[in-house]
């Protein structure tokens, strides 16, 4: 999904001379089993759901650059009030592609709530024009995944608790570009299935993000 980030702000925090940096993005991600197209429940694969929501992240910073300690939580909706369905279909139909036709099956409306703590060790950039690629990697553990087991409502379609995988590992890669408050980022992202039988996933994201403070 598309990110748009703006942050704010520095503080001492990690040392004399750190900086903390305050920002918020904006997220829109929607998921369909592969046999999008068929109007009937696709059991064993993940259910039709999309979610968006808005983040607030807080990172610090050491003074050259080299350690980041962030937390991030997010609050959002999931459900056809985000427009998933219509979404999809309207892409499908400017490139003459598949109907989407199981959108009817997705889950109920719910409000959604995330938090996020991480921990990384990153080059230290000059102060002018900075280039660098970085890479990251790791597994997280799930307690609960509402795309795949829905919410407190009950939805036409969701997998049991057996049938998601309780660790799923990721994977990063992607080089920036800053100058000045400004910064262009493009990552590819992998992730393992994150259901039994499931498969694996790529993509690629672009993202801009502009700092003042």
């Amino acid at each position: 999904g598309p990110v748009f980030t703006v942050g704010a702000g520095q503080n001492p925090d990690l040392g004399p001379g750190s900086l903390r940096q305050v920002s918020l993005s904006w997220r829109y991600e929607g998921f369909t089993p592969i046999e999008y197209q068929l109007p009937e429940i696709q059991v064993g694969d993940r259910p039709f759901a999309s979610f968006m929501y808005l983040a607030h992240r807080s990172e610090r910073l050491s003074p050259g650059g080299e350690l980041s300690l962030w937390a991030q939580w997010a609050l959002g909706w999931l459900g056809p009030s985000v427009g998933g369905r219509e979404f999809q279909a309207e892409i499908h139909r400017s490139i003459k592609g598949k109907r989407p036709l199981g959108w009817r099956n997705q889950h109920h409306d719910e409000l959604i709530a995330q938090l996020h703590l991480d921990y990384m060790q990153i080059p230290g950039p000059p102060d002018s024009l900075r280039l660098y690629a970085w890479a990251l990697g790791g597994a997280r553990g799930v307690a609960h995944n509402t795309t795949l087991q829905g919410g407190l409502r009950d939805s036409a379609y969701t997998l049991g608790a057996g049938d998601v995988r309780r660790l799923v590992g990721f994977g990063q890669l992607g080089a920036t570009l800053e100058y000045g408050a400004f910064g262009l980022s493009y990552s590819v992202s992998f992730l393992s299935p994150e259901l039994r039988g499931g498969r694996s996933h790529a993509w690629g994201e672009l993202s801009l993000s502009v700092f003042f403070g």
